[in-house]
């Protein structure tokens, strides 16, 4: 039977790869010990794979104004408040955060086309979003043929705002703004591609730590049954 001792056991070893220090106490104290271990030590490891999610360039066109932007990536990441807990009989984790900061840099190109006109102008672009939060599910349990697995079970994710600060273009992007808003909507581009990536990423972790920690989760759960 998949018991809570053994949860205990499993979660540190899908989050950590090591089993030790618990401390002492009833099996309630342990247990929140140990998610809030795997709190901290997913938070961490969070904070590392967010400088590293890849995210696609993005264009789009306003009015007259067309423009590209390229070469984003993470500076920065503010750690968001996080809690783990037990779902589903002990069978599963839900792992939620919120107020996580996420600092962007790239390249911005832009090009003005009319009858009379037609101009391109280059740049750089830094942008900050705050208020993100998501929620992570996550499932621990064996499959028909016996194998323990982790799976990924659900992700939802948020933008509270994000803000644009444009380096170069002068006149144009003065322009742009002044007419077509055009700030306002790259800013909502961005804001809108960023609860998928951090999603994708998520979820990819947790599966490829499905893959390594097998061997240990079914070796402790086969202790657990005897």
């Amino acid at each position: 039977m998949f018991k809570m001792s053994t949860l205990l056991i499993v979660l540190l070893a899908v989050f950590s790869g090591a089993i030790a220090g618990i401390g002492q106490g009833s099996n309630n104290e342990v247990v929140q010990k140990a998610l809030d271990y795997v709190s901290k030590f997913s938070m961490d490891t969070l904070a590392t794979l967010a400088r590293s999610i890849p995210i696609p360039d993005q264009s789009g066109q306003a009015g007259k104004v067309s423009w590209r932007i390229t070469n984003i990536v993470v500076r920065d990441f503010t750690k968001p408040s996080s809690k783990v807990e037990l779902i589903n009989n002990g069978r599963g984790l839900r792992w939620t955060a919120t107020n996580a900061g996420v600092k962007l840099h790239c390249d911005w190109w832009a090009r003005y086309k009319n009858w009379l006109l037609r101009t391109t102008k280059s740049g750089s672009l830094d942008a900050s979003a705050s208020g993100v939060s998501f929620s992570v599910t996550v499932n621990l349990g064996r499959d028909s043929n016996g194998q323990a697995f982790v799976r990924p079970a659900g992700c939802t994710s948020s933008v509270g705002n994000i803000d644009f600060d444009l380096h170069g273009g002068g006149w144009l992007v003065s322009l742009a703004n002044w007419l077509l808003n055009f700030e306002r909507k790259a800013e909502e581009k961005v804001k809108g591609l960023l609860p998928a990536k951090l999603c994708t990423a998520l979820n990819s972790a947790i599966t490829s730590l499905n893959t390594k920690a097998k061997k240990e989760l079914n070796s402790i759960l086969d202790v657990e049954d005897v």
